[in-house]
């Protein structure tokens, strides 16, 4: 069916989907970006009397005010972002996994 509703145009079906790709779309095909999809990891963490949260094996602190609450946590590659009811309490730079011992 054409987009004004009438029958299909015969013409723009000759061509078999694979030689439509071919010919006409694979050229405008763009290249992938370089950087990969950094997944990030999630968790819920409690804030110890010491103001930390532990979250994958580092410490990161929080303001006194959320001591002893439960916050949920995201990390990736490079962050570490720190919610309260949906709001950011504190961004950080994500801390390198202790040495094994």
């Amino acid at each position: 069916m054409s987009p004004d509703g009438g029958p299909a145009d015969p013409r723009h079906h000759t061509q078999a989907p694979l030689a439509v790709f071919e010919n006409q779309e694979r050229a405008r095909l763009l290249p992938l970006e370089r950087e990969r999809f950094d997944p990030p990891h999630w968790g819920k963490c409690k804030v110890h009397p010491d103001h930390h949260i532990s979250f994958l094996k580092a410490l990161y602190s929080v303001p006194t005010r959320y001591i002893g609450k439960t916050m949920w946590v995201r990390g990736d590659s490079t962050l570490v972002r720190i919610y309260v009811g949906g709001k950011t309490v504190k961004t950080q730079h994500r801390g390198v996994d202790p040495p094994l011992r």
